[in-house]
């Protein structure tokens, strides 16, 4: 979502690097960005699911009960937009020749310890992780 970084990034790596700006909280921009990837590299053989978000609040806190909105938005971002990415690749990748395993691809899906163990602050971002882990 960080176009400035994203182009800097671009320009640090070279003419083999690109961006695309997407929203994985949506279902359009991620099959957009994923087919404007596999034009500009002839197809998709590995999808890293990276984008995440932790912000801190506590389910109560001094300032009250954490609003349900922070919690489906952290959600939306780790778990959803996980799901969306793997999705739209896979689906790239099944136009792939199978290799000599059989296999057409990979994708990484990025999770947490929090997964595991939350911790104070961290329900929204134990309970998006515990979904990518499951």
């Amino acid at each position: 979502m960080n176009a400035a970084a994203g182009n800097a990034l671009v320009a640090q790596l070279g003419a083999r690097a690109s961006f695309v700006e997407t929203d994985v909280t949506s279902e359009a921009a991620v099959n957009a960005a994923v087919a404007s990837a596999s034009l500009a590299m002839g197809g998709i053989n590995v999808a890293v699911n990276c984008a995440g978000v932790g912000w801190p609040k506590r389910m109560v806190g001094k300032d009250g009960p954490m609003p349900g909105e922070f919690f489906r938005k952290v959600v939306e971002i780790n778990l959803v937009g996980t799901l969306l990415v793997c999705k739209a690749a896979a689906a790239e990748m099944q136009k792939n020749a199978p290799n000599a395993d059989g296999e057409r691809g990979a994708i990484v899906m990025t999770a947490s310890v929090a997964a595991f163990d939350g911790q104070i602050g961290q329900v929204a971002y134990a309970a998006s992780k515990g979904g990518v882990l499951g």
